[in-house]
């Protein structure tokens, strides 16, 4: 509202709002607050959900500088290694339930999560640990097998993005190249998914994502992610 009283009054010349995930989840059709400003979004999902509330929108990548621009070797432990994104507020949305479900499934893996002290699961088993908020997930990347992004509203994120390009396998809850794609609340099929992944582990037959060349070139291109963004904002 307050951006709104600016551009009336001609302090700014337009307004742009960004979706990025579950604030799609509070927009109704009709306000006049949406209508007149210009909207983007961070996937062709999250523009074709705002689209269907009756509002212009188009899809932009966050310009996000990556940690790693190239496939990593996968580590030498044969105990399968997963890496997750989890902050302790709103870890609902993060898919908390299903990676607790899944950890605890699976006692012979090591889980690894980032971005939350884990102060909604005080009571983790041993396999799991919490690391907080990292400046970097580069060394976490290379030490990984598989990332769990288990959003139940999110955009092409760069955790995602990371995984990706670094060769992860990457078990997410939209249908994207490159990903396992789970549902999000599939925890059945999460689980049998995961249980193969572990078995290849052990095995020794672990593979890296079929990523295609032209999505890889895409993620990591900044300078066009900067250049669509700046004649947005005009």
């Amino acid at each position: 509202m307050f951006a709104y009283a600016l551009e009336k009054l001609g302090v700014v010349r337009h307004r742009l709002i960004y979706w990025i995930g579950s604030d799609v989840t509070r927009l109704r059709a009709g306000s006049r607050f949406v209508t007149g400003a210009l909207n983007i979004a961070g996937s062709s999902w999250l523009t074709d959900e705002v689209q269907s509330h009756g509002y212009a929108c188009h899809e932009r990548l966050f310009p996000v500088e990556l940690p790693v621009t190239e496939v990593l070797p996968f580590p030498g432990n044969k105990r399968l290694q997963v890496l997750c994104y989890v902050p302790d507020d709103h870890h609902q949305l993060h898919g908390s339930a299903e990676i607790r479900a899944v950890a605890e499934c699976l006692a012979d893996a090591d889980f690894t999560v980032i971005g939350g002290s884990g102060s909604w699961w005080p009571d983790c088993p041993g396999n799991v640990q919490f690391l907080g908020w990292v400046e970097s997930i580069g060394q976490y990347l290379a030490d990984a097998h598989v990332l769990l992004r288990r959003t139940s509203h999110d955009s092409l994120s760069a955790f995602v993005r990371e995984g990706l390009v670094s060769g992860r396998q990457v078990v997410f809850t939209y249908d994207i190249p490159g990903v396992i794609y789970v549902p999000s609340g599939d925890t059945e099929t999460l689980v049998a998914r995961m249980k193969e992944l572990r078995t290849h582990a052990r095995e020794g037959r672990y593979s890296h994502n079929d990523l295609d060349p032209d999505l890889r070139n895409r993620l990591m291109d900044i300078r066009s992610q900067l250049q669509a963004l700046a004649r947005d904002y005009g």
